[in-house]
């Protein structure tokens, strides 16, 4: 897909198109989600250390780390929460097609609705209570091909499924970085050590200057297009930021054109508020209090 497609939706956010299925931008309900996931996307399975993993496609290499380390769960728990919001009404799953992992998404048919559902929900739990160990698995062996093939009839007329192997869940994964300006940089883990420690100093000296929250920050842009916050509850991430950053431009243009005006002189000239917006990395802002990082610089 090409990236000035990608553009003209997010533009307007609008959904994308991707080979059958639908990719919606996230909305503020989700704000912290949203600003949290960078470093999960950001993951590159060539910096790991365990040589089984290496060379594994990066959807393969989140699932079987999760397995592998219980303490790796939480990003893939993350990066399935934003698919899942991504896609709304889409079901997506991940299911081995011979050697590779491949992503299904299940679009609802016109058949679909919330009775039959309950019905198909309550087999899938019946199957999960036969199939719960080996043991099961053999004695309920019967029972359990009848159920599987009651729940794969049941599929077909409620969902279409299309499947995506690896190179085409990198697509996906790209367009819903790029609709949610999610920094997917990859940064040198000797690097990232000390950047996540400037982090950490910067918060709190942030914090003894009381920073707004989200909620300071949507009553601020509420204000600023006079609405109310319940108005502008579905505003995309995208969207918020860009007004949020263009109105706050556009103040302090307007106090420095003033300034300039009553005869204060600038060591640069004044720039139009209106500029091309920068996403912020998830490092934005930290700054570093020791030498480690010219340390890394030398080696």
């Amino acid at each position: 897909m090409e990236l000035y497609e990608i553009q003209d939706r997010a533009m307007f956010d609008e959904p994308v198109d991707y080979k059958g299925i639908k990719i919606y931008p996230i909305t503020i309900r989700y704000y912290h989600l949203v600003k949290a996931c960078s470093h999960v996307f950001a993951i590159n399975p060539i910096q790991d250390k365990d040589p089984t993993l290496l060379g594994l496609p990066y959807i393969e290499y989140m699932m079987t780390k999760a397995i592998k380390e219980p303490e790796f769960i939480d990003n893939w728990q993350i990066l399935n929460a934003i698919l899942e919001i991504s896609f709304k009404d889409q079901f997506h799953s991940f299911k081995f097609d011979g050697d590779f992992l491949k992503m299904y998404i299940s679009i609802p048919t016109d058949k679909y609705n919330e009775e039959t559902m309950c019905v198909y929900r309550e087999k899938l739990n019946k199957y999960n209570e036969l199939a719960f160990d080996e043991y099961h698995r053999l004695l309920n062996e019967l029972q359990i091909k009848r159920v599987k093939e009651e729940i794969e009839e049941m599929a077909k007329e409620l969902f279409v499924t299309i499947s995506f192997n690896d190179k085409e869940f990198d697509e996906i994964k790209s367009i819903i970085c790029y609709m949610n300006d999610i920094d997917t940089t990859v940064i040198d883990p000797r690097w990232e050590v000390e950047l996540k420690k400037a982090s950490e100093n910067m918060a709190k000296i942030n914090a003894k200057q009381n920073p707004p929250n989200l909620e300071d920050l949507i009553d601020a842009v509420s204000l600023m297009l006079g609405k109310l916050p319940s108005d502008i509850m579905d505003m995309t991430v995208r969207r918020f930021d860009r007004i949020l950053e263009l109105e706050l431009n556009k103040e302090d243009y307007v106090l420095c054109r003033q300034a300039e005006l009553n005869g204060t002189k600038f060591k640069r000239p004044l720039t139009h508020w209106i500029k091309a917006y920068k996403p912020k990395g998830r490092y934005e802002g930290a700054q570093n209090t020791g030498e480690a990082i010219q340390d890394v610089l030398k080696e």
